[in-house]
Order: C-alpha cells, then sequence, then structure tokens
C-alpha cells in the first residue's frame, strides 16, 4: 500500500475536493467573523458544506466531507486508521460517560471514527465492548467497571486515552508508513509534556502528583517516561530527539502559546507534501489541514465569546499554511 501508483486516483480527488481559495484566504475569512452568526456561515463557505444552525454541525459537516472523501478515494483505509482513533476514543468517552449519567438528550458521537456511532452508543448501554476490537474496547470495559467501583470519572479519560496511543503506535507500525508514525510519536509527546506541566501545576503532593503522572502518560512517544518526572530543567536535558527542544526551551509558562506552537510543529511535518504530486502522504496533509482550519475556527468562536481583538484571534491560531 505505499506504492505511490496505488495513490494516484486518491490525491487527484483530494485536491479537486479543496475549496474556499488559498489558507491565506481561508484564514483571513475566519478572522472576519464579526460574531458566532457569520463565523458560523464563513465557516460553511470554507469547507464547501451547507450551512447548519450550529458551529459544531458545520464542523462536523467539514470534517465528515473530509475524511468521506479520503476513504472513497484510498485503496485502504485501514492504513490512515491511526489518525482517526482520536474520534473513536472521544466517542467511546462520551457515550460511556453518558450512559453511566444516564444522559440521552444531546449527546454527538462523531462519524469521523472508525467505529460506527451506533455500535459505540450500543457498547456504552450494555456495558459490552467486545465488538471494539481494540485496545480501547479493553480500556472502556475497565474503565466501566473502575468508575462503578470509585465514583472517579478522570479513571474513563486516563484509560481510555492510554490505550487509543496504544492502538494509534500499533496501526501505524503495521501500515508502514513513515508520516503517519512520526505523526503519532510527536502527538504523543505533545499529549505527555501538555500533561507533565499541567499536573506540575496543580500543587498536589509530590507523591500524588508522581502516581498520577504515571497513569496519564501515554505510549508511541519519542521522549522516555521518566524524562517527565523530575523538574522542567530535567525534562530539558532528557527529551532525546523530540522535535519539540526548541519549543520546550522557550517555553514561557503559557500552556495556551505552548500549545499552539507545538501543534503547528505536528502540522510542519506535512509542509513538504504540498510539492509531492501523489502518495499516501497527500490524503494525510489534507485532513491535517482539515482538522487544523476546524480548530481555528473553534479558536475564533472561544476569541468572539471571550472579546478578545482580532490581533489576538490571530496570535492563537494554528498555522494551516502547510
Amino acid at each position: 500500500m505505499m506504492s505511490e501508483n496505488n495513490y494516484l486516483y486518491a490525491s487527484s480527488l483530494v485536491r479537486a475536493s479543496e475549496k474556499g481559495g488559498s489558507a491565506g484566504e481561508r484564514l483571513e475569512t475566519i478572522l472576519s467573523s464579526a460574531n458566532a452568526e457569520s463565523l458560523c456561515k464563513n465557516a460553511a463557505a470554507i469547507f464547501g458544506v451547507d450551512e447548519k444552525s450550529s458551529l459544531e454541525a458545520v464542523l462536523e459537516g467539514a470534517l465528515m466531507r473530509c475524511i468521506s472523501t479520503i476513504r472513497s478515494a484510498v485503496p485502504d483505509m485501514s492504513v490512515f486508521a491511526p489518525l482517526l482513533y482520536k474520534y473513536d476514543c472521544n466517542n467511546i468517552k462520551l457515550a460511556l460517560k453518558s450512559s453511566l449519567l444516564g444522559i440521552t438528550d444531546g449527546v454527538m458521537i462523531s462519524g469521523a471514527g472508525t467505529i460506527a456511532p451506533d455500535t459505540v452508543a450500543k457498547c456504552a448501554e450494555t456495558g459490552d465492548f467486545s465488538k471494539v476490537l481494540l485496545a480501547m474496547g479493553k480500556a472502556a470495559k475497565n474503565a466501566r467497571e473502575a468508575y462503578l467501583k470509585t465514583g472517579e470519572a478522570r479513571a474513563i479519560d486516563l484509560m481510555l486515552d492510554r490505550a487509543c496511543f496504544e492502538d494509534m503506535k500499533k496501526a501505524a507500525d503495521e501500515g508502514n508508513v513513515p508520516l503517519i508514525s512520526e505523526i503519532v510519536s510527536a502527538t504523543a509527546d505533545k499529549v505527555n509534556i501538555l500533561t507533565y506541566l499541567r499536573i506540575g501545576k496543580m500543587n498536589m503532593p509530590e507523591e500524588s502528583a508522581k502516581a498520577l503522572l504515571s497513569r496519564a502518560l501515554v505510549v508511541g512517544g519519542k521522549i522516555p517516561h521518566t524524562a517527565f518526572f523530575g523538574d522542567i530543567e530535567y525534562l530539558k536535558n532528557n527529551l532525546g530527539n523530540c522535535i519539540f527542544k526548541k519549543a520546550i526551551a522557550e517555553f514561557d509558562g503559557s500552556f495556551t502559546a505552548l500549545e499552539k506552537v507545538l501543534d503547528d510543529i505536528i502540522l510542519s511535518l506535512v509542509r513538504d507534501v504540498k510539492f509531492k504530486a501523489f502518495g499516501a502522504e497527500v490524503p494525510i496533509r489534507h485532513l491535517m489541514v482539515c482538522e487544523a482550519e476546524i480548530l481555528n475556527c473553534r479558536i475564533m468562536a472561544r476569541c468572539l465569546a471571550e472579546g478578545a481583538d482580532k490581533a489576538e484571534a490571530r496570535r492563537r491560531m494554528r498555522c494551516a499554511y502547510v
């Protein structure tokens, strides 16, 4: 499946489906939104989807349009599964928590994952995750049992997130697409860095913090887990060949700024794909750019709600110019 010839059709279809002008023009359209209503309208135009009653509905439509295009064109969608498992993970967590709390209204399960939404909902309702043939299936069963015993909702997130990255790494290794392996590895490192910093800000007793960190760190990254069990200088000196060295060295205490920098570095992994005629990398870039622009719409919505000015919104935007 790594033969570039297998992706002639997929690459052509994906590029033909891209709408709404250049990345710079799309960003300016997002930033020009004066209120929530205009943002919703602008997002629908950017992504080439029907205008909906809410921004989230528009963004879900945009994501599904992107993934459906890729699914319809690539020879083997399982190769790209590691990039979609995060949606499965979020779906399972949402469905599981809703089921345990008896919430039935307003639960929006995304169709972007590899597991059908109806299957996820049914598994959560019955507590039987045997149809989810992934580490996430076993983790969901264990998380449900743990919650019923302890009432700790956080256990659901911790157990599912760790299992998700186990599934991502395994599928990336089996798919044998170097770019996907790079993205999975960098994403795991990003999650662990932010987890380490957030736990450090919680003012917990040292032993409690270490215990929580041990449960929260995910697999698949290049930074050894031992690097996170020390102060920030210890982490800086033990990053190995991680691509985030410069970002960590320049960290000034702002999580918002750091998360943007880390996201932009991950996006930069697909920058050269723009000049590649065809190959598995082309649909990968298409998905990542779409996800970045969807995130930019959510950032803009947050800025509008907070009353932040356009300059501040621009500073927070992810660089989708790749």
